[in-house]
């Protein structure tokens, strides 16, 4: 019987990557990146307005649980230290320290996290030593009113602050001044529309007038560019005397991307500067929605400055979604009434 022998081991060379091989693998690697890059931003950009939306909603629960405690009104009034604008000291009275002393909320620590503006514009020197209701040192007292918490980059709606004029015929009516107005709103004042159409809160448009001065703020070391405080309410009075629709140019857009280009609209006030495309707006039932800033100049409804009727139809994909119209009475829910 013959025994088969057995064959020599043969010991063989891993086979390693030819230089195109190689080269293949990196370029489908970059290709693949190029393709999640885009999405990887994208949704982190989605996670920061998801974001800044539970901070409105958690502003909204907080208003509404201080308007149980008060008598329905959601707040004491505006965020402003001037005289006759806003209730007083902005450590003591307006939402912020409603909010803050009542431990409601912390608004300073629950600020957009993509807008440009990272201060309120009622905390620049310039407002904080303008006829103020209590004096402050620039800048240390400042500095300190930003690291309690004092301190937001939403932007409240003149109906919140302010409500309507005591006589919507008057054309003297002042809408920065108290005594014009029926002061903060109150949930019994909501009677010509509903709830959930009245805007308290949005993203705030961000102050870039370099026509007219600095836009920017210089607190505790860090430089900031802040947004506008307030609307500016009414816009003006109709045919009829009456005073009609809301300016929205102070909400702005604070996520996402414009489609194409940058919303540098103009010159002055209206040069913004950044690519920003949507807002997250409160309303007083407490639901937050997106808009569109669709026309890209860095403000919702009428282009600050613009000279449009004050019952026009509003720019932007707002119209019809959100009131603007005269709360007791609900006129001016349409254009043109």
């Amino acid at each position: 019987m013959t025994i088969p022998r057995a064959l020599p081991h043969r010991r063989t060379r891993p086979r390693g990557f030819t230089l195109i091989e190689l080269l293949v693998v990196i370029a489908v690697i970059a290709l693949l990146i190029g393709i999640l890059l885009p999405s990887l931003g994208a949704a982190k950009e989605a996670g920061k307005q998801t974001q800044c939306a539970a901070h409105l909603r958690q502003v909204g629960v907080a208003v509404n649980a201080y308007a149980v405690s008060a008598k329905g009104y959601y707040s004491s009034g505006r965020f402003d230290n001037r005289q006759h604008s806003g209730p007083g000291p902005i450590d003591e009275v307006g939402w912020l320290a409603d909010m803050m002393l009542g431990e409601y909320c912390n608004p300073g620590k629950m600020l957009c996290p993509t807008n440009p503006a990272r201060l309120s514009q009622a905390l620049t020197s310039g407002r904080l030593t303008d006829r103020p209701s209590k004096g402050f040192n620039i800048p240390d007292d400042q500095a300190e009113l930003v690291r309690r918490g004092f301190n937001t980059n939403y932007t409240m709606s003149w109906y919140m602050a302010y409500t309507e004029f005591r006589n919507n015929r008057n054309p003297n009516n002042d809408p920065q001044r108290l005594v014009y107005t029926l002061g903060p709103l109150r949930d019994s004042r909501i009677l010509g529309t509903a709830p959930n159409l009245v805007p308290l809160f949005a993203d705030g448009r961000v102050e870039d007038d370099a026509s007219s001065g600095p836009t920017t703020e210089i607190v505790d070391g860090v430089v900031y560019r802040f947004s506008k405080d307030l609307t500016d309410g009414p816009a003006g009075q109709v045919g009829d005397g009456t005073w009609a629709r809301q300016k929205f140019s102070d909400f702005g857009p604070a996520h996402g991307r414009i489609p194409r280009g940058n919303n540098a609209a103009g010159a002055g006030a209206n040069r913004k500067n950044h690519d920003k495309h949507f807002a997250n707006f409160l309303f007083a039932d407490g639901h937050v929605s997106v808009f569109a800033d669709t026309n890209a100049d860095g403000e919702f409804g009428w282009l600050s400055g613009a000279a449009r009727a004050p019952n026009a139809e509003y720019d932007d994909d707002i119209e019809g979604r959100i009131f603007g119209g005269t709360l007791s009475t609900g006129r001016f829910a349409r254009p043109g009434e």
